[in-house]
């Protein structure tokens, strides 16, 4: 294999690795102000009205996904792992 060829794939095996410098920032994870306000944001759908409702599955959607990221970073604070909560929470739905 030639050296291009392996400086090529070395930039596939570290895509996903993060630079350690990342630990270093400070992510907050909170609950919305204002509960589904990126649906108001958004606007009404630009799609015709169908049997599908459309909304009020992206508004169950952001719901749970705001639970599970809310119990994940809880879990991490008290010591646990974000991919258990997300397990329990997925077993519990």
């Amino acid at each position: 294999m030639s050296d291009a060829h392996q400086a090529h794939d070395s930039k596939y095996t570290d895509f996903w690795s993060a630079d350690p410098s990342l630990d270093s920032i400070a992510i907050e994870i909170k609950p919305p102000e204002k509960s589904l306000e990126i649906l108001e944001k958004l606007g009404s759908s630009p799609f015709e009205r169908g049997g599908f409702p459309l909304i009020g599955f992206l508004a169950t959607t952001y719901e749970k996904v705001t639970r599970i990221a809310l119990a994940g970073c809880a879990k991490d604070l008290d010591g646990g792992s974000a991919s258990e909560t997300q397990s329990s929470q997925a077993d519990s739905t």
